[in-house]
């Protein structure tokens, strides 16, 4: 949180993109939500710690309202990527890092599998990059990936964000084994020149 203790980050929020609707965690967003985590679990398994078994419509209501606590304390922003013109939930997005007293933010994602290899990931990675930039001021943008996952690094170097080096055995990967951790981001500077 900032250090005046203002909320910087809106509850609700919402960000338009040209096909996507970005939208703060809501509770009517559970059987969606669960909907598009069980169609994507064997992608997001490997990957992400909290897919480590299917969820239930309970448990992603349950992991809803933690995620609505954080958003209104600013440590962690999630955010639910809508289809604007079907209205289907197609991935979650956010900033599970924030230090707003910095500031900096991390971004994190993923797609369903059914909607992915269509720009989406892009769409809504530069869409939370420039809410970061223009509106929070934010200092550094980053994004953090197992350097195993391809599919999700090519993301950040699409986006255009620098690849500042990979920690090497910094962490613990899914199934608990040494993980590399390829570290990318994005400065204000760098931002305006790709937006001319």
């Amino acid at each position: 949180m900032a250090d005046n203790g203002d909320i910087l980050i809106p509850y609700p929020l919402e960000i338009l993109t040209d096909r996507l609707a970005l939208r703060s965690p809501a509770f009517s967003h559970a059987e969606p939500l669960c909907e598009a985590v069980v169609e994507s679990f064997s992608e997001l398994h490997p990957w992400m710690p909290w897919a480590q078994e299917e969820p239930s419509v309970e448990k992603t209501a349950e992991n809803i309202r933690k995620a609505i606590d954080e958003f209104k304390a600013q440590t962690a922003i999630r955010i639910h990527v809508f289809d604007r013109k079907t209205g289907q939930i197609v991935g979650s997005s956010g900033y599970p890092r924030v230090d707003l007293a910095v500031p900096n933010v991390e971004i994190g994602y993923w797609i369903r599998t059914s909607r992915t290899r269509r720009g989406i990931c892009r769409e809504t990675v530069r869409a939370l990059t420039r809410y970061a930039m223009e509106t929070l001021r934010v200092q550094r943008v980053e994004i953090r990936c197992d350097n195993d996952n391809e599919r999700s690094w090519r993301v950040a170097e699409r986006v255009g964000f620098t690849l500042e080096g990979i920690l090497r055995r910094n962490c613990l990967d899914c199934r608990g084994r040494p993980r590399n951790t390829r570290v990318y981001s994005m400065l204000p500077d760098e931002w305006a020149t790709k937006q001319q």
